[in-house]
């Protein structure tokens, strides 16, 4: 698994992305755009398991873990079509709601000092099945998604104290 935990880190994966593509189809559109798709239970609750399992590994002083599934679709269509992909193949209206962004030219706003991200995704060359159907249904609605990949996002309630670098590692 792959850790995103900064800008720039996004923007390594958006260029590994973009090579990969390119080794995998050389006429490419200048278009292609990289949208992150986050899905969340409408109610969050604090990942007990995890919390255990941090407790378990020596880690203190975390109040709370958020997981959340995400989503990178790389394709050459614009945000109203990323939005009929994720409302339509990825979230169920019903219990989750869904959050999109593009990625490139993307902006990092400024968040709570005790808020923390973690995205952890599969490493390039690992299969990713539930990226791969994404990508067939997507093609079935008409939509020619180039390039996906599935993870988690964990957010973490603690303060800036806690290793972040060693939950992010293990």
């Amino acid at each position: 698994m792959n850790v995103v935990k900064s800008a720039s880190d996004i923007k390594k994966l958006q260029v590994a992305s973009c090579k990969l593509q390119a080794i995998q189809n050389p006429i490419m559109s200048n278009n292609l755009q990289i949208f992150r798709v986050v899905v969340a239970s409408r109610e969050q609750q604090n990942d007990e398991q995890l919390m255990t399992a941090a407790a378990q590994l020596g880690i203190t002083g975390i109040e709370a873990i958020y997981s959340k599934r995400i989503y990178f679709i790389q394709g050459d269509f614009g945000v109203d079509s990323a939005d009929k992909i994720a409302t339509d193949l990825l979230v169920d209206p019903v219990t989750e709601e869904v959050a999109f962004e593009t990625l490139h030219g993307m902006v990092v706003g400024e968040k709570p000092d005790n808020r923390h991200t973690i995205d952890v995704t599969y490493l390039p060359g690992v299969t990713d099945p539930a990226a791969d159907n994404l990508q067939r249904a997507a093609g079935w609605m008409g939509f020619d998604v180039v390039n996906a990949a599935t993870g988690m996002r964990y957010e973490i309630i603690a303060p800036s104290t806690v290793d972040l670098e060693g939950i992010a590692n293990r």
